[in-house]
C-alpha cells in the first residue's frame, strides 16, 4: 500500500469490520497520517485479529485508503494476508505382503510437521479399493489423538491371507473431522502384495 504528497497528507482509513466465510470478525480502524509517512498493520495495533483453534487455510482482508488531503491515492487498497498457525496433518501410504494364512499388520502413521500445544484429533475409515474388506483385509475406523508435544501416531489394519492366486490389491484409509488441525493429505493407501509362491 502506497500513497504520495508534498505536504499535510492525511489519508482516512475505513473503519470497516470484515466478516470472512468461516465466521472470524477482523475489526479495522480509522489511522490519520500527517506529512510523508508509512506504516505498518499489525495484530492488536491499527487491525486486531481474532485467533482461533480452527485449522483452515489463509485467509485476507482488505485495507482501503479514502479522503485524502493536499494528495493523490496511488494506490487505494492494501491486501492482508493471514497465516493459519494449527498444524497440518497428513498420513502415509503402505505396503505389506499377505501370507497364505492367518493375518498381517500395515502399520499407518498420522503425522504432523511441528508438535501442537493442545492434543490433535482426526478420525479414520478403511475402504476398498480393489482389496475387498472381509476378505482381503478387516475394515477399520477410530479416532487418532496426537498428543500435545508429540508429531505422530500410530494405529495398524489387519492384512488377511489366503492361498488365492491374485495380483497386487490396495484399500485406502482416509482421514476425516480433525480437530486443532487442518489435514492436507486425507488418504493413506495399502498395496497388499500376494506371496511369490502358493502351495
Amino acid at each position: 500500500m502506497r500513497f504520495r504528497g508534498l505536504s499535510q497528507v492525511v489519508v482516512q482509513l475505513l473503519r470497516h469490520v470484515l466478516q470472512d466465510e468461516m465466521g472470524h470478525e477482523y475489526t479495522s480502524r480509522a489511522v490519520r497520517f500527517v506529512g510523508c509517512a508509512s506504516f505498518i498493520i499489525l495484530a492488536g495495533g491499527a487491525s486486531t485479529l481474532k485467533g482461533d483453534r480452527l485449522g483452515e487455510p489463509n485467509e485476507t482482508f482488505s485495507v482501503n485508503l479514502s479522503a485524502p488531503t493536499n494528495a493523490t491515492i496511488a494506490d487505494g487498497q492494501g491486501i492482508g494476508t493471514i497465516l493459519d498457525d494449527e498444524p497440518r496433518i497428513s498420513i502415509n501410504d503402505v505396503m505389506v505382503t499377505e501370507g497364505n494364512t492367518g493375518a498381517v499388520n500395515a502399520t499407518f502413521t498420522v503425522s504432523l510437521p511441528v508438535a501442537c500445544d493442545v492434543a490433535v484429533t482426526v478420525h479414520y475409515q478403511t475402504a476398498n479399493g480393489s482389496a475387498t474388506a472381509g476378505s482381503d483385509y478387516a475394515a477399520a475406523s477410530g479416532d487418532v489423538i496426537i498428543a500435545a508435544g508429540q508429531t505422530t501416531k500410530t494405529f495398524t489394519v489387519a492384512v488377511l491371507g489366503d492361498r488365492s492366486a491374485e495380483p497386487t490389491e490396495n484399500f485406502v484409509v482416509n482421514l476425516s473431522a480433525a480437530t486443532n488441525g487442518l489435514i492436507v493429505d486425507s488418504q493413506g493407501v495399502l498395496l497388499q502384495l500376494a506371496v511369490g509362491s502358493r502351495q
